[in-house]
């Protein structure tokens, strides 16, 4: 009976991961006996489908895939039972696999090879890019800025009233806009390059919160007003909804 469970993602839609380390790893865990090794072919994609309990793959004592931050949530937003009290994260991202061989105390491997296939029939080409936004509710106000600068309906509200990833899907690929004009650094996106928006620790708070609001100022010029009503009317649809406008500019 296998000691231990390691989660380790693959991140093939968009290889953020290296997949020499992503090799070396399974290479080292696949044969221990006392692991219960599970390897996904990308944790986001497979969240979104919210199949985390479906598969089996909802706890584990050690998760392998990005910036912890980003796949707590990720995983605290897909499985209502995900028991991360005594999960151990693992950053692939800034970690190569020896170190994180290290780390779990284990041997390292002799060898590598071709990058492993996943263990839950994820393999084929995604129809797809699993690229959407993932909320740090330890940092949320739910004041909605997010829902009113997207254009593409992503977030919605909950009964109780709170920001929520309702339309995952319909996320651009590769824009994290809405992460950039964030007032509390809340959203992030795993497979983004830039720091903290890839769900790295955010080092320094009034920087941070400043560049979101520089970030909302350029997205219109000198004039924002005039920006947001006119890419309002030529999108078609609610870039700012009536009462965030009001909120915003009142009744200008």
């Amino acid at each position: 009976m296998p000691e231990t469970t390691v989660l380790l993602c693959r991140c093939a839609t968009h290889t953020c991961l290296d997949q020499a380390d992503v090799c070396a790893l399974h290479q080292a865990l696949e044969p221990l006996d006392d692991i219960d090794l599970r390897v996904v072919d990308d944790l986001c994609g497979l969240a979104e489908k919210k199949r985390l309990e479906k598969t089996g793959i909802g706890k584990h004592d050690h998760v392998v895939a990005c910036f912890p931050r980003a796949v707590r949530w990720l995983l605290n937003d897909s499985s209502e039972n995900s028991d991360q009290q005594h999960t151990q994260f693992h950053n692939l991202r800034e970690n190569s696999a020896d170190e994180i061989l290290l780390k779990l105390k284990l041997p390292l491997p002799a060898s590598t090879g071709i990058p492993p296939g996943s263990d839950t029939g994820d393999d084929r080409p995604p129809e797809w890019p699993p690229w959407y936004p993932v909320i740090d509710y330890d940092r949320c106000t739910h004041c909605g800025q997010c829902l009113s600068f997207c254009l593409f309906n992503v977030f919605d509200k909950d009964e109780q009233n709170d920001v929520v990833v309702a339309a995952p899907r319909n996320c651009k690929d590769n824009c994290p806009a809405c992460a950039r004009i964030c007032p509390e650094v809340a959203i992030m996106f795993p497979k983004t390059d830039s720091a903290p928006i890839n769900g790295d620790e955010i080092q320094d708070e009034l920087l941070e919160r400043e560049k979101a609001l520089i970030a909302l100022q350029q997205s219109s010029g000198a004039n924002l007003h005039a920006f947001l009503s006119n890419r309002n009317r030529n999108a078609g649809k609610g870039l700012l909804k009536p009462e965030a406008r009001k909120r915003i500019f009142g009744d200008r």
